[in-house]
């Protein structure tokens, strides 16, 4: 038998050709389609695991309740600072009354009151929940000025919030002190109520919250003191 002998250039060409030898097996030549897998991380669970610490101690239990619903009092200052900052008047368009004599007097307040009370009733949900929170974070601030809490550990997210708490009051005086249309849409439907008899019980109240600047901050001061 006489033996064959190949160059390494051709030994290399035949080893290419194996790349294009079909081999068959017998299999249909279909690939599924890819499945996109997605996520999405949030650190922000607003203590809503705070029932995991049911076994632990209840002093971490008591703190997790505390940041959630100081938390959900947050929103809420966020949602009121938006209606402030928003807010337009509507007093302007209601014609005004000119003289105690004019026939259609009644009329006018009485169309005021109509058109203001479904505004009013908005800051009057403000007036309580300011009300609220002031009373929520002395109540926050007492606890951890308690002589026993001297030595307890105190969390980064804890002192975070009532950060957050401070700064929330003072932008809600803020957009309160520089929106001239809340004190007049307020006085024009308080004018018109008084006309009418109506709406007394903390009219007086809620008047002296909106026109007073920075009525927040001097309770949440007067009561620290």
């Amino acid at each position: 038998m006489t033996a064959v002998s190949y160059t390494v250039e051709e030994a290399l060409q035949n080893v290419d050709l194996l790349e294009e030898m079909p081999l068959p097996d017998e299999q249909p030549n279909i690939e599924p389609m890819p499945a996109a897998l997605t996520y999405s991380v949030n650190f922000d669970t607003r203590f809503e695991d705070r029932r995991a610490y049911v076994l632990g101690s209840a002093r971490y239990i008591e703190e997790a309740e505390m940041h959630a619903a100081m938390q959900k009092m947050l929103e809420q200052g966020e949602q009121y600072a938006v209606m402030l900052y928003t807010w337009r008047s509507c007093s302007r368009a209601i014609p005004a009354v000119k003289a105690n004599e004019q026939p259609n007097r009644t009329e006018i307040y009485e169309k005021t009151v109509e058109v203001l009370e479904p505004e009013i009733k908005k800051l009057h949900a403000f007036y309580h929940f300011a009300q609220q929170a002031v009373d929520e974070f002395m109540k926050q601030v007492s606890t951890l000025c308690h002589v026993n809490k001297k030595n307890d550990f105190v969390s980064e997210a804890y002192l975070l919030t009532l950060g957050r708490f401070m700064n929330m009051f003072a932008v809600l005086d803020a957009l309160k002190n520089i929106k001239a249309s809340v004190k007049n849409d307020y006085s024009a439907f308080r004018r018109a109520g008084q006309f009418l008899k109506r709406f007394q019980d903390q009219q007086g109240k809620v008047h002296f919250f909106i026109i007073v600047k920075s009525k927040t901050n001097l309770c949440r001061k007067k009561t620290v003191r």
